[in-house]
């Protein structure tokens, strides 16, 4: 009876552990999904260098039925390669539920994720962010109800953005933007606009990131490089994050934005 094994490969490949590798090499099987991170690092090819061994890439489907993967572990340990961190997606956490309700024992080697990474180059303080929102290709007023109840609480929302894995397609910062001052429009709530305070993150962890802090139409508008990306919405700023902002982001809001938000 084997083991299932949730390895993550967090944002860059240079985050892959000694103890990743060495405990993929004892498993009789190793798979990859890339279809939860669109980050451009993570090739099969450069993995397979990494960890020394031929690994099949599965699709979307083939993850989520999870049937490709759990009948190997009658036979041995089985490693599943996972951009980021593995459980940040539901789907892996039904796999290793799974796992378990037949008999097999489940083990995680966790990595940097871009909850952790983004929160950290937004240059705001982790404890000060609400319920994380998702933009989608799909029209939906979801992510403006996520933001209503941060920004009532004062808090900061980190917005993850769609990828769709059929075409491959990433959603951009700018329509990003786009899609909430629409939702905005039809919805009237009043709670951004134009000139809204708000942080584009691109490429996170990779050598071409960027990071801008800026209003709304601003941010819209700069050449981030290719996705993946990501868009935070400032709650209430303390002083020590209006002074990271301003000195590391470059942003400047006048004398009115040393007022609390």
């Amino acid at each position: 009876m084997g083991s299932l094994l949730l390895v993550g490969l967090g944002l860059n490949l240079n985050d892959i552990t000694r103890g990743a590798i060495e405990s993929v090499s004892k498993c009789v099987e190793v798979f990859l999904e890339t279809y939860t991170s669109p980050t451009p690092s993570h090739n099969l090819g450069a993995i397979e260098r990494i960890f020394r061994r031929e690994i099949e890439a599965l699709s979307r489907q083939e993850v989520e039925d999870g049937e490709r993967i759990l009948r190997g572990l009658t036979r041995g340990d089985i490693a599943l390669l996972v951009p980021g961190d593995p459980l940040i997606s539901t789907t892996h956490i039904s796999l290793r539920v799974e796992a378990a309700r037949r008999g097999f024992a489940t083990r995680v080697i966790h990595s940097s994720s871009i909850l952790s990474a983004a929160i950290g180059e937004s240059c705001l303080q982790a404890t000060r962010f609400g319920r994380v929102g998702t933009i989608s290709f799909l029209p939906s007023v979801q992510p403006y109800d996520v933001l209503e109840e941060n920004l009532k609480r004062g808090l900061h929302t980190l917005f993850l953005l769609d990828l769709d894995g059929e075409s491959g397609r990433s959603m951009t910062v700018a329509e990003a933007v786009s899609s909430l001052l629409e939702i905005e429009k039809s919805q009237g709530r009043n709670l951004i606009s134009e000139e809204t305070l708000s942080i584009g993150l691109a490429r996170i962890s990779l050598d071409d990131q960027m990071v801008k802090a800026a209003p709304m139409k601003e941010l819209a508008s700069i050449s981030f490089p290719p996705p993946p990306h990501s868009l935070v919405i400032p709650g209430r700023l303390h002083f020590a994050e209006r002074e990271a902002l301003e000195v590391l982001l470059g942003w400047w809001g006048g004398e009115e934005s040393r007022k609390d938000i």
